[in-house]
């Protein structure tokens, strides 16, 4: 990571850059005059590293600075929140992969051991469980969405959540391509104002 700090010709106007590649979202700059991040694209971790106290002088002009408000803005209003969401909705269909994952295996376990009844823990709320006896597991109820539950043999049971899975594992994908996509605009707007602020080009790593 690489941190600039540019001075205008007003002494008094300070704009603090900062450059650094993501390790998990993608690139990060940051570009104003507090130094707030302008695109938080890496939100689990960043490396710090400062490039010395003394700073170039690159005179800007009003509509550069304009453009460069302009470029803060759709990142911090857009890309950024867009890419929030995608990550926060992939995540969901993630633990709805991993349910049924769960579910599967618990079903192929009372299968392969012939396990037609059996005795177990129900959470009635507030960590507080009772015992429950179940007389027969050879038919159960699965949760297929908006509160609905349906009674299923075992069979029937992983023909739906092999159902389920395929159409997870497809919104998954959907979900990585549209990250992958905002993380490209963002490297773009980064370029642009890299560009804009006569920066040199990054090294190819």
């Amino acid at each position: 990571m690489k941190m600039m700090c540019i001075r205008t010709e007003n002494e008094n106007d300070t704009i603090n850059i900062k450059i650094r590649p993501a390790r998990t979202y993608g690139l990060i700059c940051c570009c104003s005059s507090a130094a707030p991040p302008l695109v938080a694209a890496d939100f689990r971790q960043s490396t710090r590293l400062r490039l010395g106290r003394h700073c170039p002088r690159i005179a800007m002009d009003p509509i550069k600075q304009e453009k460069v408000r302009r470029f803060e803005e759709f990142v911090d209003r857009r890309l950024k929140p867009d890419l929030v969401h995608a990550i926060a909705e992939r995540d969901k269909v993630f633990e709805q992969q991993k349910i049924f994952s769960d579910l599967r295996s618990n079903i192929e376990n009372l299968e392969k051991n012939s396990v037609t009844n059996l005795r177990t823990l129900v959470n009635l709320g507030a960590e507080v469980y009772t015992q429950a006896d179940v007389p027969d597991t050879t038919r159960i109820f699965v949760d297929v969405g908006l509160g609905f539950h349906v009674e299923f043999t075992w069979s029937e049971a992983l023909n739906y959540i092999s159902a389920r899975e395929e159409k997870l594992a497809r919104q998954i994908e959907e979900y990585t391509r549209l990250i992958a996509s905002i993380k490209a605009q963002i490297k773009m707007v980064c370029e642009g104002i890299r560009e804009l602020l006569q920066l040199p080009a990054e090294p190819a790593y």
